[in-house]
């Protein structure tokens, strides 16, 4: 059970990983929904990010990310 687990966040890690790399070339590109393919839960947030982010971009408004808060707002233990 726990490799399934295991699986399913290293294949989730893959598809973000293949997103971002993909929306750095070819921004417009990485927001287009396959038909051919039900993209899982974590490529639909990954993409709706994606256009919020080209959004912001294009509209000179600068958004904060994950990083940029936890620089500000480290965990606590």
């Amino acid at each position: 059970m726990a490799k399934t687990g295991e699986a399913e966040q290293e294949r989730r890690a893959v598809e973000l990983d293949v997103a971002a790399s993909q929306a750095r070339t070819e921004p417009v590109k990485a927001l287009a929904m396959s038909t051919d393919v039900s993209p899982s839960p974590t490529m639909l947030e990954t993409r709706f990010l994606l256009c919020i982010k080209l959004v912001c971009d294009r509209m000179g408004v600068r958004i904060q990310t994950r990083s940029t808060l936890d620089d500000h707002y480290p965990e606590q233990d």
